[in-house]
């Protein structure tokens, strides 16, 4: 049967894309690899957002001595949860995107060539997955990159157990009137209101 330049490049071309469309199939199908749920309900996320989260938090702020607490101990996915619940919808709806897109399989193989979620990458893998976005040609992957990582590092480093990494003291301490204390850390509060109860009776505060 005679067939047409036409016709054929249509049938060729539909033929095309159904087998990309089938090639994709199981890559949208690999779903990300959950975490244990947090201890207080989630306010925004849900369990896989959540979960995405948690793993980029856990690259972005990487554990590096001993001492150090985890972006999971931290609890930056919790508290990002947190924070964007108060936001207004379209912020939500855009991170919730943004979130679903970083640990989409079908367009880390479009865009990088992986085949895997990013929540079912080893360590390195997952460094070199956010160093394609970090420094990837199209703006929107740039700008999703860097609303991670400021996300995450800034909820990291806000909390007061993780000042030692960085030689941060704390904000400086406050005596109020009625004998508490302000700011500084947890620790120095108390060291200082010990210090107080340990002076001598009408020495000098």
């Amino acid at each position: 049967m005679a067939v047409s330049r036409r016709g054929f490049l249509k049938r060729t071309l539909i033929g095309g894309a159904g087998l990309t469309l089938a090639g994709a199939i199981p890559l949208a199908l690999r779903r990300t690899l959950l975490r244990p749920a947090p201890a207080e309900p989630l306010r925004l996320f849900d369990p896989a957002e959540y979960s995405v989260l948690a793993a980029v938090a856990d690259r972005i702020v990487p554990r590096t001595a001993a001492d150090q607490p985890t972006a999971a101990e931290i609890g930056v996915a919790q508290k990002a949860d947190l924070l964007l619940s108060r936001a207004d919808p379209d912020t939500q709806r855009d991170f919730k995107q943004l979130l679903g897109l970083f640990d989409s399989a079908l367009a880390a193989f479009l865009l990088d060539g992986r085949t895997r979620p990013f929540t079912r990458l080893s360590p390195e893998d997952q460094d070199r997955a956010l160093v394609d976005w970090r420094d990837s040609r199209l703006a929107l992957r740039r700008s999703g990159f860097q609303a991670l990582e400021r996300l995450c590092a800034a909820l990291y480093y806000a909390d007061p157990r993780s000042y030692s990494t960085v030689g941060y003291p704390g904000p400086p301490l406050v005596p109020r009137a009625d004998g508490t204390v302000v700011g500084g850390t947890a620790a120095s509060r108390r060291a200082y209101l010990d210090s107080l109860r340990a002076a001598p009776a009408g020495s000098a505060k």
